[in-house]
């Protein structure tokens, strides 16, 4: 496989992700990852977007597993000065939502604000 039929696979499974089930994204967006052929930025999309679709089928600590490592790569991409202060984006936005997913509500606190 090379770089464009990586970028290709995941293109395609984002594009699916309604259309079909979520096992199959979970498969394809996988077998992407484990190709390590496409650039940072589209590695961390397609981590990002496993996780959600484990998350879906119920894979909590593979899903958990796949937000804490795209919180690192953000904050390690992140301009000088800012390091530190936790994930950004989407995976600080979810964040919350990891003792609710666990069952335990009351450990969840108030929703992250909306960068906005």
């Amino acid at each position: 496989m090379t770089a464009a039929d990586a970028l290709v696979e995941l293109l395609a499974a984002l594009a699916r992700r309604q259309h079909e089930h979520r096992e199959r994204t979970a498969e394809r967006l996988t077998a992407v990852v484990a190709t390590g052929l496409l650039p940072a930025e589209l590695h961390e999309m397609t981590v990002y977007y496993l996780a959600k679709a484990q998350r879906d089928l119920g894979r909590t600590e593979a899903s958990r597993a796949g937000m804490r490592l795209e919180g690192r790569r953000r904050r390690s991409a992140r301009p000088r000065g800012t390091a530190g202060t936790g994930p950004s984006g989407a995976p600080r936005r979810g964040l919350p939502h990891r003792p609710r997913h666990r069952r335990n509500a009351r450990l969840a606190g108030p929703p992250a604000p909306c960068p906005g």
